[in-house]
């Protein structure tokens, strides 16, 4: 069976999509993917994915380049996962061109962690540093050759707490933290006060890949002094197994996908959606149409 590169019909879309630079962009964007190929012969795999995202974040990208570049790394990637194939058109377009908003900011720190998310809340911030990392995927789908797309997405995330002075300006961070991955995408910290008891809990969500797909995850963390993120505790963290995790009017609503008696989870056309209430009891349980087979991603739209 042949292998295609499934890049073409979504090129357009890709380079549509394509994020402004926070900051200026360097006067000569592609000498970053020569540089990443440069890296990758020397064996400096994670320096050559930063290179990538850093040139994806330039707001002057050419997808077309960035896949060329990949394909001139030796022996080409082989895939590590696969995602079903029957999934929509719309999910498909999410999954692979939505790392690529990630990288716009164009700020990174030492170890070539580059800024991605900030929020804040009571004069403090919480910024979400990534790690860049290109993941290869098979998208299989029956009856179709296997195809190849990849996830610019992270390694890592790096959570970084801190104060904001009265002129704005971030003081240093006074907690940190690593969030494993692989990661597809982060969403941006929310503070939100689940339980209506004075304090707002700090939310972080973000999607984990795994073999078949991706895990929606959401961690939510309590100030163990009110709105003070410096002294975090972890109270629960809710899993969307290729579905979503979302807090909602009042409810916290997890759905992961589910197949049919008979049916593999390749092309499973369920899922099971569960309601919590805030402090993580069940309240209902259904089982519903898969909608990442659908036009109807909403759910996992980080705008809305």
């Amino acid at each position: 069976m042949n292998l295609k590169v499934f890049c073409v019909s979504f090129i357009n879309l890709l380079v549509a999509l394509a994020v402004p630079a926070a900051n200026a962009s360097p006067s000569n964007p592609e000498s970053f993917l020569s540089q990443s190929t440069i890296e990758y012969k020397n064996s400096n795999f994670y320096k050559s994915d930063y290179l990538i995202a850093k040139y994806l974040g330039t707001g002057n990208s050419n997808i077309t380049s960035v896949i060329k570049t990949i394909h001139k790394r030796k022996n080409k990637p082989t895939p590590t996962s696969f995602i079903d194939g029957q999934y929509s058109n719309e999910f498909l377009q999410f999954f692979f061109t939505r790392p690529l908003h990630q990288w716009g900011a164009q700020k990174s720190d030492d170890d070539d962690n580059i800024l991605v998310k900030i929020n804040g809340s009571e004069n403090q911030y919480v910024s979400v540093w990534g790690k860049p990392y290109i993941e290869t995927w098979y998208i299989l789908a029956k009856g179709k050759e296997k195809q190849i797309a990849y996830t610019v997405g992270m390694h890592y995330a790096k959570i970084r707490i801190g104060k904001i002075h009265e002129t704005d300006r971030l003081l240093q961070p006074c907690d940190t933290f690593d969030i494993n991955g692989p990661i597809q995408y982060f969403y941006e910290p929310i503070f939100e006060d689940i339980n209506n008891n004075g304090k707002k809990e700090l939310l972080l969500k973000y999607n984990v890949t795994v073999a078949d797909g991706y895990i929606q995850v959401l961690d939510i963390f309590v100030p163990r002094v009110k709105n003070n993120y410096c002294f975090l505790s972890h109270k629960k963290s809710y899993y969307g197994r290729n579905g979503f995790t979302i807090f909602k009017n009042g409810k916290i609503v997890v759905s992961h996908q589910t197949p049919k008696k008979d049916e593999s989870i390749l092309g499973a056309s369920l899922q099971t959606e569960k309601n919590y209430s805030p402090n993580g009891d069940l309240i209902s349980k259904k089982i519903i149409p898969n909608f990442l087979r659908t036009k109807n991603i909403d759910i996992l739209n980080p705008y809305r």
